[in-house]
């Protein structure tokens, strides 16, 4: 049964993963999938922009990590952060995901060294389909935006991986018994989805 999870929120964090741990008998591995971002360039950010962003993909992050912990080191567990492409070549319009994608990377760093019992990974995957991540951009702006990375060359064609793919990798993930640091699942273009 799923959990709601306000991940901005610390003492829901807390709760959420004690309400797993409970249901479960104990905790074997996290997977923090949380991710927004508006889709604004960098000078129409506000601070509020910010704050959303960081809270949710960098913050949410480290708080559900910390609720965790003690469960993760009991079963040798794993903690798996899913990353975005977006780190290594960013878009207009996506700067403050970009960025919070980039800190991220930095915090599961910190994690590692402060607690080598634990498995911290990192999966980054490419443009997925079928998520929430752009529902709330409209329909307009994602096309004014879209269609700047086209003529820059930055997005040369709209290939998106299908969630079930992104899961079936991060499922993998899991199921891995040997150290994972990074990991990158890009989309095929045979497996690809191109929307219109």
């Amino acid at each position: 049964e799923p959990l709601a999870c306000d991940v901005t929120q610390e003492g829901a964090c807390r709760s959420a993963v004690a309400q797993a741990i409970s249901s479960l008998g104990g905790l074997d591995a996290l997977v923090y999938a949380s991710g927004v971002s508006p889709l604004c360039l960098l000078d129409e950010a506000g601070q509020a922009d910010w704050r959303a962003v960081l809270d949710v993909n960098l913050i949410g992050a480290s708080l559900c990590t910390a609720a965790a912990l003690d469960a993760l080191r009991t079963s040798h567990g794993r903690a798996l952060y899913v990353g975005s492409y977006s780190e290594r070549q960013t878009l207009p319009g996506i700067g403050l995901y970009s960025v919070s994608k980039s800190a991220l990377s930095a915090l599961i760093e910190a994690w590692r060294m402060e607690h080598p019992e634990v498995d911290f990974t990192k999966v980054v995957l490419g443009n997925t389909s079928d998520t929430e991540f752009a529902a709330g951009w409209g329909r307009e702006r994602t096309l004014a935006i879209s269609k700047l990375w086209v003529e820059r060359g930055l997005f040369p064609a709209p290939k998106l991986m299908p969630l079930a793919n992104a899961a079936e990798a991060i499922c993998a993930l899991l199921a891995l018994r040997g150290h994972v640091d990074e990991i990158g699942v890009m989309p095929r273009l045979r497996d690809a989805e191109v929307e219109t």
